[in-house]
């Protein structure tokens, strides 16, 4: 009877984890480069989770690293960077794995007004600048 309950709860456990890779909002951008861009992060073994912001000729990057690969994260965000720089070279493409950025990049995937969201990806690239 315990193994069947310890059997259940670990079922449970796992089937709850059915959150998504990477999240995206485009305004007024073109869905093929975001496609892209969506696969090549799926791809990434080091990324846990990531949101992709794209208005107009931006695109901003949020990701969040496996715990264990932290330490290595500058060089992480710039390999993924020139990546996308490959898929995407005339836009412009900004890539930070901080937390506060991935965090208020979730929130700007929940707003519905064009204008209050490229107000907000300016603030957040303040932010990006702030960081470096």
């Amino acid at each position: 009877m315990r193994q069947v309950l310890v059997l259940i709860m670990a079922v449970f456990l796992v089937g709850c984890n059915e959150e998504a890779k990477v999240e995206r909002k485009q305004i007024s951008n073109s869905g093929d480069e975001l496609g892209k861009i969506e696969q090549l992060l799926i791809k990434e073994k080091a990324i846990d989770k990531a949101t992709i912001i794209a208005i107009e000729d931006e695109f901003m990057v949020a990701i969040q690293l496996k715990p264990w690969l932290n330490y290595k994260k500058r060089g992480l965000e710039s390999d993924l960077k020139k990546k996308l720089e490959k898929i995407v070279p005339k836009e412009k493409i900004a890539v930070s794995s901080d937390f506060k950025l991935y965090h208020e990049s979730k929130k700007l995937l929940k707003k519905e007004n064009t204008k209050e969201a490229k107000k907000d990806l300016e603030k957040m690239k303040k932010l990006m600048e702030e960081e470096t």
